[in-house]
């Protein structure tokens, strides 16, 4: 009497864990598909520094303090090269260019590189203020150059990088730089109803 109770119990634990072990193995299965087959992949850039709290929604609400670090951590690609590291840092930048300014901005960083690199130019950029306008985010700081180990320019630019974002992901739409005297009289000219004065640096 007592064994038939005993054989009754062993099945039912038996029966249980083949339940357990099927709903382990569905389970399994289901993670692995959904592995396999997901569409949606969500990629969050994080700035090279964060020093304040910042907001980023998937469509492209992004907090100012955000959009600041960004274009801190994307622009030393184009301002701080030499005839060595120019390729690397202006393909890294590519990257994260808008696919209908691709092109453009290609062609633009290609002609630099090959001047870069024809006059043995190294750069570098101290930025030491920044302001958002939009879309845009203007940087302004000190700017070296020098031909070799020869400094031969230092002047005061003003960085303009314009950025949207799309599914969490930043895109650079443009890039453009100017003498910060240029661009302190194109806001004054701007001002008192004169044309702004030519942006190209």
């Amino acid at each position: 009497m007592h064994i038939g109770r005993y054989v009754k119990d062993l099945y039912s634990t038996r029966a249980i864990a083949f339940v357990l072990l099927l709903a382990n193995i569905g389970l399994v299965l289901a993670l692995m598909a959904n592995g396999l087959y997901r569409r949606v992949e969500i990629l969050h850039v994080v700035p090279a520094s964060v020093s304040q709290e910042y907001l980023v929604t998937s469509d492209g609400n992004v907090s100012d303090e955000y959009r600041r670090q960004i274009a801190l951590t994307l622009l030393p690609f184009v301002t701080n090269v030499t005839p060595r590291s120019v390729e690397f840092g202006h393909t890294v930048l590519l990257r994260y260019v808008a696919p209908e300014q691709y092109g453009m901005m290609s062609e633009g960083l290609g002609a630099e590189r090959i001047y870069i690199v024809g006059n043995n130019l190294n750069r570098v950029f101290f930025p030491d203020a920044t302001e958002i306008v939009g879309d845009d985010v203007i940087i302004s700081g000190l700017e070296r150059r020098f031909s070799g180990s020869i400094l031969v320019a230092e002047e005061e630019r003003e960085y303009h990088l314009t950025l949207r974002f799309k599914d969490f992901r930043p895109e650079v739409v443009g890039i453009s730089s100017q003498h910060r005297d240029r661009a302190r009289a194109g806001k004054s000219a701007v001002q008192s109803g004169r044309p702004e004065t030519d942006r190209r640096g």
